[in-house]
């Protein structure tokens, strides 16, 4: 199963996740012996959202009523989506609802993973309740708190998993009022933490995740002058977060003419001068380079994109057609012709892969907001997403799939 790619034009914003270095930790720095656990994706775009693919299809969190959000769930075999509740007389409206999920006062939504057949529910509260994860089972029962982080704490950035635990990275803000991020690995059974690595906070740098392949994990370090991708191999132990400037990946860039990213297994590289980009399986060391390709006046290219299996689209944008995916030939490595856009309410942002269908959100749509009247609002609107099902042939040769109806209340 695969989750999709989100083009990573932050680059350019990585400068605000540079963090200054103070303050204790409230947990104690390990030292981790390596093993060959490998690293899974268990989140969409590999950053807890209100959307996840699981092995047998999506969950959704909604906020379609005051103080309340719902869990949706779009089966890939019956290509429904439902609330995640089996009760057919139910509103949804109360915690005797499996699809329920309480907002209260702290205004506070969640963000989803799924990993091990157990959904989970990441939540950072406001200055007055601690973050914690929230496990369930798939049907959205049998609920039980993992882990409630400690007050100055907030989770932050990509999250991964790792055999029966989870990597994140968590904010921590010290006595002084100065804030670092850490890696922890938390033990989803019994909700133990481990820091494995403190991120260094020195002034005008900055060390970014974003991405994972087999047991490495990628860093984006950047500094005044370029930007850098390294890999930290969990199987070294310890001495590969002693010493992660050991293992560059790929050049330093600037992230404007040149830039690279981290998409699943696969180490993917653009430059704008020559139009030229290329592709590595980061796992079985396969290079793909793409010859220089002639694109439309007008058009410069933005990114490269891995949709699925051995699938990969250009990022294209022009000031007339705006941004959109140009679907490249697996073979020839040439632009096959296909383009799909990219825009809030209209692309095909694809969510997850079942055998040979895909599922894709499509665009964002908007109802009344329910019950609003009970506390007398008017005139409020709630966003869901919309999504649709193609097969995998039919999307590559341009074909778009039909949209899934959203469930009644």
């Amino acid at each position: 199963m695969k989750t999709a790619f989100k083009l990573k034009l932050g680059i350019l914003t990585l400068a605000a996740l540079a963090f200054t270095a103070c303050g204790q930790a409230s947990t104690q720095e390990s030292t981790p012996a390596g093993d060959n656990t490998p690293i899974t994706h268990v989140a969409y775009h590999d950053l807890a959202s209100n959307v996840v693919a699981s092995p047998e299809g999506v969950y959704e969190v909604a906020w379609l009523r005051p103080g309340v959000c719902n869990l949706l769930y779009l089966d890939a075999a019956s290509r429904e989506e439902i609330f995640l509740c089996s009760n057919p007389s139910c509103d949804h409206s109360t915690e005797a609802c499996s699809s329920y999920l309480e907002v209260g006062e702290s205004g506070s939504s969640y963000n989803i993973f799924f990993t091990n057949d157990h959904l989970y529910a990441l939540r950072n509260m406001g200055d007055s309740e601690l973050p914690y994860i929230l496990e369930m089972a798939p049907d959205g029962t049998e609920r039980r708190t993992v882990v409630t982080l400690h007050s100055g704490e907030r989770f932050t950035g990509n999250i991964y998993g790792y055999g029966n635990a989870v990597l994140c990275e968590i904010s921590v803000v010290g006595e002084d009022n100065f804030s670092h991020v850490q890696l922890e690995k938390i033990d989803l059974g019994s909700g133990s933490r481990e820091m494995l690595f403190r991120y260094p906070g020195e002034k005008g740098s900055s060390l970014s995740l974003l991405g994972a392949a087999g047991t490495c994990l990628y860093y984006l370090a950047t500094d005044q002058e370029q930007l850098q991708y390294y890999a930290v191999d969990l199987s070294q132990g310890s001495a590969a977060f002693q010493n992660w400037q050991d293992h560059p990946v790929g050049p330093g860039f600037d992230g404007i003419s040149q830039s690279c990213s981290v998409q699943e297994d696969y180490f993917c590289f653009f430059d704008t001068a020559s139009n030229t980009v290329s592709y590595e399986n980061l796992l079985t060391g396969e290079k793909v380079d793409f010859p220089a390709l002639e694109l439309a006046s007008g058009d410069a290219i933005n990114g490269l994109a891995h949709l699925f299996e051995d699938r990969f689209a250009l990022v294209l944008y022009s000031a007339e057609q705006g941004s959109r995916f140009a679907l490249l030939d697996p073979e020839t490595h040439q632009l096959t012709g296909v383009e799909y856009p990219i825009a809030k309410n209209d692309s095909i942002d694809i969510v997850g892969e079942y055998e040979d269908w895909l599922i894709y959100q499509t665009r964002t749509a908007e109802m009344p907001l329910i019950d609003q009247d009970k506390i007398e609002l008017s005139g409020e609107v709630a966003y869901y997403n919309v999504y649709g099902m193609v097969e995998k042939e039919n999307f590559w040769n341009g074909a778009i799939g039909r949209e899934i109806s959203f469930p009644e209340m």
